[in-house]
């Protein structure tokens, strides 16, 4: 990376700004994620040793949360549109209130 660049990217931006990098760069990642070996096989396989591994640490309880959740109608929806929301929310809002208060002085 250039010097040049590297300042421009390593320099605090505006709040507004700095959460439009971080929407873009969210943006980019959910575009890659279909790219590659994105396929049902290894999805299924990558899970399979993941719940195995869980398993035998004796930490693997979702299939029970799974279940109780699935029991409450659009409770399922509801959290996955509230993860997607509150993660880019908070994000977002930390960075603005972090932005203002650098603006003002405060650490």
């Amino acid at each position: 990376m250039t010097h040049a660049l590297r300042r421009t990217v390593l320099r605090p931006h505006a709040g507004p700004a700095e959460l439009a990098a971080i929407v873009a760069l969210y943006a980019i990642y959910e575009l890659g994620r279909g790219f590659g070996d994105a396929t049902l096989q290894a999805a299924q396989a990558n899970t399979a040793r993941i719940v195995e591994l869980e398993q035998s640490l004796g930490v693997f309880f979702e299939g029970a949360v799974q279940s109780w959740a699935s029991g409450i109608p659009s409770l399922p929806t509801f959290l996955g549109l509230a993860y997607v929301s509150l993660h880019l929310g908070a994000t977002g809002a930390t960075m603005v209130a972090d932005a203002i208060r650098a603006a003002v002085g405060e650490p």
